[in-house]
């Protein structure tokens, strides 16, 4: 894949992205209750996927699955996990 194709492929990505306000949406409430309790000095990014990773590791203990809103059974894993506002 040549530099202009792999341009043009992120500019429409990150337009994507933008149109459907990924990186604009309020962090969960729990995110940020487990976030505080992080007291190593570190930037915040870095303590957010911290206790993003230990929730999903809570998680994925009760191998339990999810029913998606298209009826489609969702195994809870690392991979498949996805914290939003809706779910």
């Amino acid at each position: 894949m040549n530099k202009e194709t792999r341009d043009t492929m992120l500019e429409l990505l990150q337009k994507e992205l933008n149109k459907n306000q990924v990186f604009n949406t309020p962090l969960p409430d729990i995110i940020k209750i487990l976030t505080s309790t992080i007291t190593a000095k570190i930037p915040e990014d870095m303590k957010q996927i911290l206790a993003i990773h230990e929730l999903v590791l809570l998680t994925t203990q009760f191998r339990r699955n999810i029913l998606h809103w298209n009826k489609s059974i969702i195994p809870t894993n690392a991979i498949t996990f996805c914290l939003a506002k809706s779910g």
